[in-house]
């Protein structure tokens, strides 16, 4: 009997959770009676079950409310005024006065002298070698595999929520202001200034030639003086009315309906294609010919040229002169620089600078500090806290009764 009752309350349990679980539930607890009990009969029992109630309510909340006031300030600066002043400074000046002088140079001059030299070099001769070379490389070679994979999806899941928004709009006032401005009056004036004009005038002329006369006009500037009108500008302060626009913040609400997506987690079994690169060592032979650079001693002569003695005979009926042989030591023209000391003399005008004091006149600009005022209006925002009621929403969970099948085992 208490084995029965066990039963009955875990399926009880059960069915209240939620449709899954009972299910499970259920199944466990008709195996765990027919094991024990062969005999079941289905009772009805009350559920106590909770759903969710969406309600709302007037809460009092706290804002902070900007007020707008205008503040006007007073801002001092010194301003440099510069102030022009007359000085006289003794400075020293550089006339350029010329004046010769004799000056003596000295110059190294190359004399060429000749000589016969003899020199060893080194020839490098290419000299071709064939080898063989031995080449390695790792080849990657691709296998494809399946495998399967466990993978969580996420199920986008529509919801409509409901929001409050809140907003600050500023709302223009106009408002009428007097200010002082400036304005120039034109005031005619009479001045006299000369002008300069040209005119044409007839001059007569005789021909030396035929004694006849003729007339010429010739132009002449003269100046007279002319009278007009000049117009000065003179300020004066005039009082107008300005129309000043000023913005005022107004706390506004709305709401509005949008829709919430939810993402929902699931498990989903995927098969893919896995490539794996394996590694495949490789080799090959090469044949290439490879120059050996071998160097040499090579000796070179210079074209010198020497006078070698030849010893010849003939019969001739004459006076001949034999000629002896005989050492004789030669000498060549070699060339080779020797520096030379040598020396010649120039003229050239040399400037000197001769000094003198010369009293020069500059103008001097001095700073002078002058203190100056001037006021600015700009508009402060003050923060200021003002309690506004709100329609909150909220959740509240509320019991109710359901009756369910609840199956019993008796003994």
């Amino acid at each position: 009997m208490r084995l029965a009752t066990f039963g009955v309350v875990l399926v009880g349990a059960a069915l209240a959770a939620s449709p899954a679980h009972a299910c499970r539930h259920w199944c466990w607890a008709a195996v765990m009676c027919q094991a024990v009990v062969p005999v079941t009969a289905m009772t009805e029992q009350t559920v106590t079950v909770y759903r969710p109630e969406y309600r709302e309510r007037q809460v009092q909340v706290t804002i902070n409310k900007i007020v707008p006031h205008e503040v006007i300030q007073t801002h001092k600066y010194t301003e440099m005024v510069p102030e022009y002043s007359t000085q006289k400074r003794t400075v020293t000046v550089y006339d350029v006065v010329p004046r010769e002088v004799v000056q003596t140079h000295k110059y190294t001059e190359m004399v060429p002298e000749y000589a016969t030299q003899k020199r060893m070099i080194t020839v490098y001769d290419c000299v071709p070698r064939e080898v063989v070379r031995d080449h390695k490389f790792t080849e990657m070679v691709a296998e494809s595999s399946t495998q399967k994979r466990t993978v969580t999806v996420y199920d986008r899941v529509p919801r409509e929520v409901e929001r409050t928004n809140s907003y600050t709009e500023l709302v223009p006032e106009t408002s009428t202001q007097k200010r002082m401005v400036t304005v120039y009056d034109r005031v005619p004036r009479e001045v006299v200034r000369d002008v300069t004009s040209c005119q044409m005038v007839p001059f007569t002329y005789i021909d030396p030639c035929t004694g006849c006369a003729y007339t010429v006009c010739r132009p002449e500037t003269f100046v007279q003086q002319v009278r007009s009108t000049v117009f000065d500008c003179v300020p004066r302060q005039v009082e107008q009315t300005f129309q000043v626009c000023n913005y005022k913040p107004v706390l506004r609400s709305y709401q509005t309906k949008q829709t919430v997506y939810e993402s929902v987690p699931r498990q989903v079994e995927q098969t893919y294609q896995v490539c794996n690169y394996k590694p495949v060592e490789r080799s090959y032979q090469t044949k290439e010919t490879v120059y050996d650079t071998v160097p040499r001693q090579v000796e070179q002569s210079y074209q010198v040229c020497n006078y070698k003695p030849v010893e010849r005979s003939r019969e001739v009926k004459e006076t001949v002169c034999e000629r002896v042989p005989r050492q004789v030591e030669q000498s060549y023209q070699v060339c080779t620089y020797k520096p030379v000391e040598r020396s010649y003399q120039t003229k050239q005008t040399v400037c000197e600078r001769v000094p003198r004091q010369v009293e020069q006149t500059y103008q001097v600009c001095n700073y002078k500090p002058v203190e100056r005022t001037y006021q600015t209006k700009h508009i402060v925002c003050e923060t200021k806290p003002e309690v506004v009621t709100r329609t909150e929403r909220y959740c509240e969970m509320v019991p109710y009764q359901v009756k369910v099948q609840v199956p019993v085992c008796d003994p």
